[in-house]
């Protein structure tokens, strides 16, 4: 089992790194995520919040390998911004994160693939998106699992389980991370729960692949 005081300190060992020097990388994802909070009833604004969903992705390692990103321009994030700036997600920006967002949180994955015109996106894709434009779930990326499957968390498959298993988590050390996310601010706004849990796990397994590596040279 993850014990609360490792996680507390991989979440603070994350955070000091995103914060530390102006521009850093992993500022997009507040940049990205108070952008959507702000301006997603005002639907003159779908270049800007393409844009910024744009950058998100590229910084957060999106636009390497084969990613069909590579071919396209901002705008190819038009139609999933559009459903966005609808309403019908509104729910998902609740300050209040629960547990409760989890069926609509599965239901958003699934307009995300209709978003990018039934193109062959990844798990690790669809739910960099979720963290950045809501934060409702973590991004189920190489470190990620490998963080969750250390602990076993949590399945490394990102679906309704594996979500159940990380809100679990959250409310069985929810004073101690309710504390932490309250303390803790990038550019003014606090982190989300699910963003604290992708923190922690991201640099679990950031952490075990360098350890590994110092072993095995």
């Amino acid at each position: 089992m993850l014990d609360i005081n490792t996680a507390i300190t991989k979440i603070r060992k994350f955070h000091d790194t995103a914060v530390a020097g102006e521009n850093t990388r992993y500022r997009s994802w507040v940049h990205c995520f108070n952008a959507f909070r702000t301006l997603r009833h005002d639907k003159n604004n779908v270049d800007l919040l393409c844009l910024h969903l744009a950058w998100y992705m590229a910084s957060w390692g999106m636009l390497r390998g084969r990613s069909f990103l590579l071919q396209m321009d901002y705008l190819v994030h038009k139609p999933l911004v559009q459903i966005i700036l609808s309403g019908k997600y509104d729910f998902l920006f609740d300050d209040a994160h629960c547990a409760h967002m989890i069926p609509l949180t599965i239901e958003l994955s699934d307009d995300i693939h209709k978003a990018y015109d039934k193109r062959s996106i990844s798990c690790t894709f669809v739910t960099k998106i979720i963290l950045g434009v809501f934060g409702i779930a973590p991004a189920y990326d190489r470190y990620f699992r490998r963080g969750a499957q250390k602990y076993s968390i949590c399945s490394t498959t990102f679906n309704k389980k594996s979500l159940q298993a990380l809100w679990s988590f959250y409310e069985q050390h929810f004073i101690a991370l309710e504390a932490l996310r309250k303390e803790l601010t990038i550019e003014g706004i606090n982190y989300t729960p699910m963003k604290l849990i992708d923190m922690c796990l991201f640099q679990i397994g950031v952490d075990d692949e360098k350890e590994r590596k110092h072993e095995n040279p």
